[in-house]
């Protein structure tokens, strides 16, 4: 079990806990003012016409960058991990100049191009919104964001098939459901997110490139025991590692902000206050919240060794190579990840933009859309943020959040 725990995802996820919204809507409650409310209206069926070109938009120009540089690299299996580099974001986290680093994924794609076999790219990631109002309100259902996100990697797919006829697509396995014992995501949430994914992805074409992997349906009858040993494992270290101890420590402080708050926080203004504390702004905060604030962070440390667990069994029991067996009949699949590693990409989910926050995923934000240079961009961001600049919650028909 390695010493490194901190997860890229949900430090970018934490981000909340420093940024001035949160000081700002803190500083208007304890003075006494409301916090403003985004105005709401529904999506015209122009503007849906029009969001859905967009995403093409942003899935082909992708694709067509990438298989430039595919082109550039001479010979398939260059060309196939050239469009891994060119689509990753921290690509020095990754080192993907160090051939002893990216032996696992150059031998993958080797063989699935010499016996001319489909590639699969699997991804855990996302199953959700992280449940806490002050990132993503009370919404949990994909919004654009994610969207945008499936194009892009549709785009990697796409420029890979260019590349390796046999095609290749991303099969994402949403692991927002394997936290509802530690992070108390609801279950509930993790199935209507899925029936909506698919939905979402046939309406937006996507669903040759990007399959969402049903993951709790297929998982392996030892799935419990494993992570309970793994849960074990990581708390005797807690005992005897120093080092093991101070990165679950930093694990710890960025769990804080993707724990369920919703459920003990009924309203955004008792969540601004108990996410303040928590970010160690307690000046001016009553007892009553600052005890809550105890008890989110002794549930956190308490239940950090079962999301460690969870996290390690993944990958001891290669949960990302079953379930690409169980999709395509081999296992051999090409590991990316949500956060950055030696030998495993992390794939750039947002287009470029002034509002670009590359490693801040859809499972812990809210989706943006805006004028920038004369066009539509796509980002992403805190739900707080949004409702202090102002901004206005595009609705569908059905009353589901799309995009600020």
């Amino acid at each position: 079990m390695s010493t490194r725990l901190t997860s890229g995802a949900t430090v970018q996820g934490a981000a909340i806990a420093r940024s001035p919204a949160l000081r700002e809507a803190k500083a208007l409650l304890l003075a006494g003012h409301d916090l403003p409310r985004a105005t709401e209206r529904m999506l015209a069926d122009r503007e849906r016409s029009a969001i859905i070109d967009e995403i093409a938009a942003i899935r082909r120009a992708a694709a067509d960058r990438l298989a430039r540089r595919a082109a550039l690299a001479g010979g398939k299996v260059a060309g196939i991990l050239r469009i891994l580099k060119a689509s990753a974001t921290f690509r020095s986290r990754t080192r993907f100049d160090d051939a002893a680093a990216m032996e696992g994924a150059t031998t993958v794609v080797e063989r699935l191009v010499r016996e001319g076999r489909p590639i699969v790219l699997a991804l855990p990631l996302g199953g959700g919104k992280a449940p806490n109002p002050v990132k993503t309100g009370w919404r949990f259902l994909p919004d654009a964001s994610e969207w945008v996100a499936w194009s892009l990697l549709a785009a990697m797919a796409d420029a890979v098939s260019e590349v390796h006829p046999p095609g290749a697509s991303v099969l994402v396995i949403p692991d927002a459901p394997l936290h509802t014992a530690d992070l108390a995501f609801a279950a509930a949430e993790a199935s209507a997110h899925q029936r909506q994914a698919a939905l979402d992805l046939a309406a937006l074409q996507l669903q040759e490139r990007v399959r969402i992997a049903e993951v709790l349906a297929e998982l392996p009858d030892r799935w419990p025991d494993e992570v309970r040993l793994r849960a074990e494992e990581a708390r005797r270290r807690l005992r005897v590692d120093p080092g093991f101890a101070a990165a679950a420590g930093e694990q710890v402080q960025s769990l804080l902000f993707t724990v369920n708050l919703r459920s003990g926080a009924p309203s955004l203004e008792e969540a601004v206050l108990l996410s303040a504390v928590l970010a160690g702004d307690v000046i001016g905060v009553d007892e009553a919240i600052m005890d809550r604030a105890s008890h989110v962070r002794e549930w956190v440390e308490g239940t950090a060794p079962h999301y460690v667990g969870v996290n390690h069994a993944l990958r001891s029991l290669d949960l990302p190579g079953l379930l690409t067996q169980r999709a395509t009949g081999s296992p051999l699949h090409v590991r990316l990840t949500a956060h950055a590693k030696p030998g495993e990409p992390q794939p750039l989910l947002v287009p470029a933009g002034s509002w670009a926050r590359p490693g801040l995923l859809p499972l812990h934000s809210v989706a943006l859309r805006y004028l920038g240079r004369g066009r539509f961009r796509h980002a992403s961001a805190f739900e707080l943020e949004a409702l202090m600049a102002g901004a206005t919650a595009v609705v569908a028909r059905d009353g589901r959040f799309l995009y600020h």
